[in-house]
């Protein structure tokens, strides 16, 4: 009895264990034949897109065309193609002219004067002044001096060289001090041409330069 009960146990044992290898086994082949499936659907895609793939790829390409440079021939223009002319004509600049001018007055008593200066003199003293002006083409200057304004002028030296003689006198009629006077030098060149007129300088004179020094008689 004893004997049969083991034996009994034994084969329930090994069917159980058969059982449980049988469904292993059912269990993988059933995963394997979900493998074998998934991979015979990814195939046939392949397939379906293959045939696109293979003509293309079967396609022989066109080359693109590179554009090479052609050398340009020494000393040839031909080759070149230039924008419509515009109808405007380009003119060149026209040349500035060059005019003389007065730098400073030196006078007899070792002073300097330069353009706009303004100074207390003592009415009586003589004066020599001496005019210096420069000229870019060097050429011949003339100079002209007078007081007081417009249409008051007082011609004190005309068109000549560069110094002049001057006492420091009020005009007629005028009896006090202290006055207030200016002394105009005008510079031109001997062209015919000059750069200042109506009454830029003395009446209606024409001059290339002109400054002044405002003296106070007293």
């Amino acid at each position: 009895m004893r004997r049969t009960t083991i034996a009994l146990v034994i084969v329930t044992a090994i069917s159980c264990a058969a059982s449980v290898v049988f469904a292993a086994g059912w269990m993988g082949e059933r995963t394997t034949l979900h493998s074998v499936q998934a991979q015979l659907a990814a195939m046939r895609r392949e397939v379906a897109v293959r045939p696109s793939v293979s003509a293309t790829a079967g396609a022989t390409a066109t080359p693109i065309a590179t554009a090479t440079p052609e050398a340009t021939p020494t000393g040839s223009t031909s080759h070149v193609t230039c924008p419509a002319a515009s109808s405007a004509t380009a003119t060149a600049p026209a040349a500035s002219p060059a005019y003389p001018q007065i730098e400073s007055v030196a006078d007899n008593l070792g002073r300097i004067w330069f353009p706009y200066d303004q100074s207390t003199v003592k009415v009586g003293t003589a004066f020599c002044f001496t005019v210096k002006a420069i000229d870019p083409l060097n050429r011949p200057l003339q100079y002209k001096v007078w007081t007081g304004d417009r249409p008051n002028e007082s011609l004190v030296c005309d068109w000549g060289g560069p110094s002049c003689r001057w006492t420091a006198l009020q005009p007629s009629g005028v009896n006090y001090t202290p006055y207030n006077m200016r002394f105009s030098i005008a510079a031109r060149t001997s062209d015919s041409a000059h750069r200042l007129s109506n009454g830029a300088c003395f009446r209606d004179d024409a001059c290339d330069a002109v400054t002044w020094i405002q003296f106070t008689l007293d």
